[in-house]
């Protein structure tokens, strides 16, 4: 395996990651906002502030995803 190989390989660890670190946000970023919703449905301010930080959670998580993906696209696109 060469060093290209070898580079390629790391890369797409890479994208894989990012691409279960987009899904992984996105699921948190749904049950935040569910838990948000709830919160407000039964008036209670702290379900809902709980629900608000886990959806920012998601979301930041989910664009780190998607920053972490596009990386390693365009690492690849740059070496071939």
């Amino acid at each position: 395996m060469d060093k290209k190989d070898r580079l390629e390989d790391s890369l797409d660890r890479e994208q894989r990651k990012g691409r279960k670190d987009q899904a992984s946000g996105a699921w948190e970023e749904t049950k935040g906002k569910v838990k948000k919703n709830v919160g407000d449905m039964l008036d209670d301010e702290g379900m809902e502030a709980k629900g608000r930080m886990q959806e920012a959670k998601g979301k930041v998580k989910r664009e780190a995803g998607n920053l972490r993906s596009e990386a390693s696209d365009r690492a690849e696109d740059a070496i071939d």
